[in-house]
């Protein structure tokens, strides 16, 4: 087993910390032996390691029904995620907006075919209610497409954005809105997205070749969407103007603008600010669904920091959720994640107050996620849920109908 030693920093102040994590080894006599600092490649100096501040969570304002669901997907995010984030951060377990919140629960995460789920399976289940094999996007195991919460409350009327800094073709984003049996065919996802009538997307540009050059349609889905009424932008600032601009707005990102190597941690916080203003003008109401995909890309990388900074990064997502929903009565917030990666847990250091984080494995795992919840119907989520539970919660709070497992 490999040990992460992780230097203490305050919240709030940018450190030249590591790109890779300082492994060591655990000898007999429970003595580190470090890795030379000359082995390891600082991260540039433009890196932030803010956490949303410690303070109470007021209580929800009251409601007489659903009309909002925030819905934050922290990509294998873990509990040990947490822990180890929050003890970074704040300087013990807890502390986070994401374990405040007043309802918790935890979500079991096997996929039809394995005890260890990858995001294809996870997400479609965290979409559509029904669980599936590893690799299938928003189907079945026979190959029979299941609609998911997204597109259930976008034929209600009510408005939808799916937004991500990871690829809008990835497996947890192209749940909400495709039907393939193999989460490879990029082309055949990004074209279902054209027509699904979603009014924000937001992710990075990796894979957007398939947009502007769909192999499966032949065509320029760029054009197609624009003709359809979309606007594109390409920065962060240029994607909140259209918001207020455009009834449709897709964001595609280059990495320097939301990356891990940017050292933005609010950077997606602010993202869903200005898309939750535009979302909420819809009298029918909306549905957002916001994954951050750093902590799966810490856990299978053994990059702790990585995985802190998604973390944290999530919970500015939380933070500004629930800032919503306190002005918004009938918001729900809902936190989870797909799986677990990494195998992390972590504790506080014996010698000092640094964190000490242990990684089984740079893969999935079969454990167990977190689940917080904060809004009307909160209460539903606090126990222990299948992830196919999530959103069947969510349609029956909204009164839509979701067709019953087999």
């Amino acid at each position: 087993m490999k040990r992460i030693l992780l230097s203490a920093l305050a919240a709030g102040v940018a450190l030249p910390l590591f790109g890779n994590p300082l492994f060591t080894e655990t000898p007999p006599d429970g003595l580190l032996a470090p890795r030379a600092a000359s082995d390891v490649t600082p991260v540039a100096p433009t890196m932030q390691w803010e956490a949303p501040p410690v303070a109470a969570i007021p209580a929800a304002p009251a409601a007489d029904a659903v009309r909002n669901i925030i819905y934050i997907i922290g990509d294998g995010m873990g509990s040990g995620a947490h822990a180890l984030a929050s003890l970074r951060a704040h300087g013990e377990q807890g502390r986070l907006v994401m374990d405040r919140l007043p309802h918790q629960g935890l979500a079991l995460t096997h996929s039809k075919n394995s005890r260890v789920t990858d995001s294809a399976a996870s997400g479609t289940a965290l979409a559509t209610g029904f669980k599936t094999n590893n690799s299938s996007v928003g189907v079945l195991p026979d190959g029979s497409p299941c609609t998911s919460i997204a597109a259930l409350a976008k034929a209600r009327g009510m408005s939808v954005g799916i937004l991500t800094d990871d690829y809008l073709a990835g497996a947890t984003p192209a749940a909400f809105y495709a039907h393939q049996p193999n989460r490879a065919m990029t082309d055949e996802i990004m074209a279902e997205l054209v027509h699904s009538g979603y009014e924000i997307f937001f992710a990075n540009d990796t894979g957007s070749d398939s947009l502007r050059d769909n192999q499966t349609t032949g065509t320029n889905l760029v054009e197609v969407m624009t003709g359809l009424g979309y606007a594109f932008s390409y920065t962060v600032n240029d994607f909140k103007t259209s918001l207020t601009q455009s009834e449709k707005s897709v964001g595609l990102m280059p990495s320097g603008e939301i990356s891990f190597q940017k050292g933005d941690v609010r950077v997606l916080g602010d993202v869903m600010q200005a898309s939750l203003e535009r979302l909420n003008r819809n009298p029918n109401g909306f549905f957002m669904l916001f994954e951050c995909s750093l902590p799966d890309k810490g856990g299978h990388s053994s990059d702790m920091n990585q995985s802190v900074f998604g973390t944290l990064r999530t919970d500015w997502l939380v933070k500004t959720a629930v800032d919503f929903a306190l002005t918004h009565p009938g918001t729900l917030v809902v936190v989870t994640a797909d799986h677990e990666t990494g195998g992390i847990s972590a504790v506080r250091g014996t010698a000092d107050a640094d964190p000490v984080a242990y990684t089984r494995e740079p893969n999935h795992t079969s454990a167990p996620v977190p689940v917080g919840a904060f809004g009307p119907g909160a209460q539903l989520f606090a126990r222990v849920l299948d992830n196919t539970d999530i959103p069947r919660i969510m349609a029956y709070l909204l009164k839509l109908e979701m067709p019953p497992r087999s």
